[in-house]
This record gives C-alpha cells, structure tokens and sequence, in this order.
C-alpha cells in the first residue's frame, strides 16, 4: 500500500488501528454481504426485513448515547476490544441459530456493539491525528475499510454458495477475535487520559443540537447511511429475487466498495486544502442522479453499473463528512458529542429502511430508486448550508 511508505507522514499507531479496522472491517463485510438474505429466508418477506432492520437502528441510536458515560470514564482500547468480543460470539451464536427471536435479540447485541466500535475508534483516530492531518487519516482509515469491504463481499458469496450462510458467521467470528488478540497484544494504547466530561447526557444532546453547524453535520453525514442501508439491505434481496446467486450478490457489492478505494483518501486530501462543502453537494449530486436514471432503467445488470459509478459520489461523502466533525469540535467537545454526533448512521439507517419498507407495502421495487434519488437532491440542497472549513491550504 502507497500510502504506508511514508513513515514520517503516517505514524506508527495510526497504521495499527488501521490493521484493527482492516481486520474487524473484513468481519463486517462478511456478514453485511448475507445480512439481509440471512433475515429474508427466514422471514420470507422483502418488507418485513426492513422492518426488523429498523428494529435494530433504533437499538443502535439507544447504544450510541446511552454508552458516552461509558466512554468518558473508560480506556477507549478497552472498550473497543470488548466490542470485538462481543461481536466474535455473536456471530458464533448465529453461526448456529435458526431462530428468528433469537436472531433479533443477536442483531440488537451486535447493533449494541457497533455503536462502541465506532466510538471508541473513532476518538481515537483523531486523538493520535496531528491537526492538520485528521481528514488524510481518516480518508486512509476508510480506504482499509473499503478493501475489507472489497474483499469480504467476494469471500462471503463463495462461502455462503459452497458452505452455507451460517459458514460466513462463523469466519467473521474468528476474524472479529483476531482482531481482540491484535489489539491486547500490540501495545496498543489510548495517548491521554480519560476524564469524566461534567453534565448529563441529556444536557449533551440539548447542546449538540442547539447549534446549526452540527445539526448541519449531522444530517449531511447521515445521508450516506440513508444510501447505503438501501444498498445493503434491500439490493441483495433485489438480485436474489430476480434469480440470481449469493455470489452475484458478493460481485456487486465488492463492485460498489472498488470506487471508494481509489477515491476515498485522495478525496479525504482535497477536502482538507479545499474545503468541504462542494465536496458534500457534488457528492450527493452524483447519487441523486443515479437514483433517478435507475428508476427510468429497466435492464438489471444496467441498474448494478449505475449503482457501482454511484459510489463515486458515495467516495466524496464518507471520510469527508467525518473528518469535518473532528475539524469542528474541540477535545472536550469531541467527548461529549461524538457519540450524539454517531447517531446519524443508525438514525438515517433506520429511518431508510422504514420508509422503503412502507413504500413496497404500496409500489413497485423499482419506485425505491425513484425515492433514493430524490432524498440525495435533498440532501445536496441541505449540504449548502455548512460552514465552509478548510484544513490547509496549497
């Protein structure tokens, strides 16, 4: 990788929480490929999924504040190794279940323990960043992710097609404890210390949403969950239903992941030198369009290239609309708020998946793409009202 040859520009703890996220990220591949199929054989029902779906967003909105106290007080390597355990038996418990109250009650543990996950590593990140270098960073954080993304989409299809789902569960399980064992073993450490932040969660979410620039950032980042909710939930159902195999489904997705690889980092370096908020429109400007000439498509494998060249947009939004949240807050904020500030993922995730799933109760699969773009042109109109912040210039 291009971007590790530089020693004195990436340091020696961000290349080992990017091998954390490379490793947990390829667990989460694997079973984000199946996720939704897993759900729909046994549910039988494309809406339904949603809704079970929705379920575990809201889960994930609750775990996201109801764990800051747990963050101000605790290690955040601590914490974050918890949550890989935590995933690890989950998915060595759906390895073997075949019952869907028992799978909801795991989704709403795993959908608990993201909610740590992305927390705590993404507090770290910016702690061992040096100001200046928090959007490249983050753009090469979110380049491992995506190769992982790449990767276990592939991986998951083969598995699934010659071994079965549940194969794929178990895989991940052993990755996300390869990952603890990375972790407890790497001399990986938090670089300050934790302090109780003074005040209650409530007053934090009160204050969070009192101020324009982070509603702003708030709804602009989770715009891109929105997106993808759609693209992981209800695509894969999609391609199986139109006859195709669990692998097509791997090929696609791993398709949709190759964009934000090439793209995602050198984006990350021009939003810094150049600002964030044409970034952000123009970002969402690509997947409007594409939503909306998916729509007048009829042809399936069509409708997929489009969806993958929409990720060119998707590759413009996701490191960018993080790194402007770390751009705009202090230390002392970034404690109180970067869980509140998380919210959005699961927020707009749920909110996605809610409002497809009551639109096939009424319209064709084909009207969602109709949808999905015109909540992109909204995003991209809201999108205009951030607060211009540029990390560096030349």
């Amino acid at each position: 990788m291009h971007f590790f040859k530089n020693r004195d520009k990436i340091s020696g703890q961000i290349k080992k929480l990017g091998v954390l996220d490379l490793v947990s990220s390829l667990a989460l591949a694997l079973v984000g490929t199946i996720w939704a199929i897993y759900f729909e054989f046994i549910v039988k029902d494309v809406s339904k999924v949603g809704f079970i779906n929705t379920i575990f967003g809201i889960a994930g909105v609750i775990a996201f504040i109801a764990f800051i106290p747990l963050l101000e007080r605790n290690s955040k390597t601590k914490i974050l190794g918890i949550s890989f355990l935590i995933y690890a038996f989950s998915y060595f418990l759906f390895s073997f279940n075949k019952n869907l109250i028992f799978a909801v009650i795991l989704g709403v543990i795993v959908y608990s323990a993201a909610s740590v996950r992305i927390n705590s590593m993404g507090i770290i990140l910016r702690d061992k960043s040096k100001d200046g270098s928090v959007s490249k960073n983050t753009g090469l954080i979110y380049t491992l992710l995506n190769i992982a993304w790449l990767l276990g989409p592939v991986i998951a299809g083969f598995l699934s097609v010659r071994f079965g789902i549940r194969s794929v569960f178990f895989i991940a399980g052993i990755l996300m404890l390869s990952a603890f064992l990375f972790l407890k073993f790497s001399g990986f450490k938090d670089n300050r210390k934790n302090e109780k932040v003074r005040g209650s969660i409530f007053s934090f979410v009160k204050n969070f949403f009192s101020k324009k620039k982070f509603i702003l950032n708030y709804v602009v980042r989770g715009g891109i969950s929105f997106w993808w909710a759609f693209i992981y939930i209800f695509i894969p159902i999609y391609i199986i239903e139109s006859g195709r195999s669990s692998l097509i489904v791997g090929y696609f997705l791993a398709g949709v992941v190759a964009p934000l690889i090439f793209l995602e980092y050198p984006f990350g370096k021009i939003a810094g030198r150049g600002g964030f908020k044409k970034m952000f429109f123009r970002g969402y400007m690509i997947l409007a369009i594409v939503g909306i000439l998916c729509f007048f498509i009829g042809d399936f494998y069509a409708i997929l290239v489009l969806l993958i060249l929409g990720s060119v947009g998707a590759a413009m939004l996701e490191p960018t609309t993080e790194a402007y949240f770390f751009d705009i807050t202090t230390t002392y904020q970034r404690d109180k708020y970067y869980g509140i500030y998380n919210t959005s993922l699961d927020i707009f995730y749920a909110l996605s998946l809610f409002v497809i799933a009551i639109a096939l109760r009424f319209f064709e699969f084909k009207n969602s793409f109709l949808f999905m773009g015109i909540f992109m042109l909204i995003f991209a109109l809201i999108s205009l009202g951030a607060k211009e912040v540029i990390e560096r210039k030349g």
